[in-house]
Parts: C-alpha cells; sequence; structure tokens
C-alpha cells in the first residue's frame, strides 16, 4: 500500500496545478474582476470547510440559469 500512497502524495501537486491552470484559462476571456473574488472565494470555501466542490459548481449552475450575471448587467447599466 506505500506504493499507493506515494502515488496519491505525489499526484495531488498535479491535480492543484492543473485545477489552477483551468481555472485561469476560464476566467482569462471574462471582464471585470467579479469572477477572480468568485474563485477565489470557492477555493476557499472548499479548502477550508467540508463542503464538497461539486456543490458550489451546481449552485453557480444554478445562479446562472436564473440570470445571475443578467443582474449585475442591469445594476451596471443603471449606474
Amino acid at each position: 500500500w506505500r506504493a499507493v500512497q506515494a502515488f496519491k502524495a505525489g499526484l495531488a501537486p498535479i491535480v492543484v496545478a492543473l485545477m489552477v491552470a483551468t481555472a485561469w484559462i476560464l476566467s482569462a476571456g471574462t471582464p471585470g474582476w467579479r469572477h477572480i473574488v468568485l474563485t477565489l472565494a470557492a477555493a476557499v470555501l472548499v479548502w477550508c470547510t467540508r463542503v464538497h466542490l461539486l456543490v458550489l459548481i451546481a449552485i453557480g449552475a444554478l445562479l446562472g440559469a436564473l440570470g445571475y450575471e443578467s443582474f449585475w448587467d442591469q445594476v451596471r447599466r443603471a449606474a
């Protein structure tokens, strides 16, 4: 079992780097700063609590389906 533990320990930094790279690529085409704050908040929430990442993804999908972005566009236009 030591080989499996060593494999998992060695794979953890690679997984984290791939997740950071994916977040970077997805957020590079998004204007503004809100996506950076949301990404960091989600990362801290997953890291510091026992909230599963898929729960946060589902919440984001629900907010997107309900028009969260269009709400902020309306706020921006009103200002």
